[in-house]
């Protein structure tokens, strides 16, 4: 018997729940930390969640992971920017500076029907 999700996990699968799509573990650690109230918006730019924020919802989202209630994948970021050169038209050139854990709900049979 498996123990009942602690109040973290019900808040993050129910903002899953609403939001219906994938988000990053950035953007749940925002919610988690009360510096956004929804998933569908964006985090101000210069507001970190601190980092036991980060910890206790990556806890939290591997606990739902293993209860096969979320997926989360890693996924790189590409970051483009355009090189201009003598003559020629302007290029994107992109790098890869790091990656991003992605969760999305897997149950969707958590969802109420209307």
């Amino acid at each position: 018997m498996t123990a009942p999700l602690g109040p973290l996990q019900r808040r993050l699968l129910a903002a899953l729940i609403r939001h219906g799509r994938e988000c990053s573990l950035q953007s749940l650690a925002a919610l988690a930390s009360g510096i956004i109230s929804d998933l569908s918006t964006r985090p101000p730019v210069g507001r970190v969640p601190p980092r036991a924020t980060y910890v206790a919802v990556a806890r939290a989202v591997a606990g739902l992971r293993r209860r096969g209630l979320v997926t989360a994948r890693i996924v790189g970021t590409t970051k483009g920017s355009l090189e201009w050169h003598l003559g020629a038209p302007p290029v994107w050139r992109f790098r890869h500076p790091g990656k991003r854990l992605v969760v999305s709900l897997v149950v969707d049979s958590l969802r109420m029907e209307s």
